[in-house]
């Protein structure tokens, strides 16, 4: 998936504690982004990371030609995983980027554009 922007809120209280836009790097380019890296983004709003993180923070990433997922978690959950190389936390377990994306479709390409092997 392009990803184009990138919002974070406390899923409890609704408060958007960060917002990122156009991102300068191929992997946010492709959706692979670090939260909190103004510097990795065109546009950035919210400041750096807290100082106490929410309990449930709520990330989600959008893309310019159709919307994009997002996801709720618990950080201490997502603290105490155990992650093998390659892959990256989700609610269902360790995931790889291309495992993610394909549970999204993310590899569909746009009307009128194709996918080059």
């Amino acid at each position: 998936m392009k990803a184009d922007e990138v919002r974070v809120h406390d899923s409890q209280t609704e408060e958007l504690l960060w917002q990122a836009a156009g991102p300068l790097t191929p992997e946010g380019v492709r959706g692979d982004v670090t939260r909190w890296r103004p510097e990795q983004f065109g546009r950035a709003t919210g400041g750096g990371q807290p100082a106490v993180r929410p309990k449930l923070p709520a990330v989600s990433v959008a893309g310019a030609e159709r919307g994009g997922p997002g996801e709720v978690f618990d950080t201490a959950e997502v603290a105490a995983a155990q992650l093998p190389a390659g892959t990256y936390w989700t609610r269902k377990g360790p995931r790889t980027a291309r495992e993610i994306d394909a549970q999204y479709a993310c590899t569909d390409p746009a009307p009128g554009r194709r996918l080059l092997s």
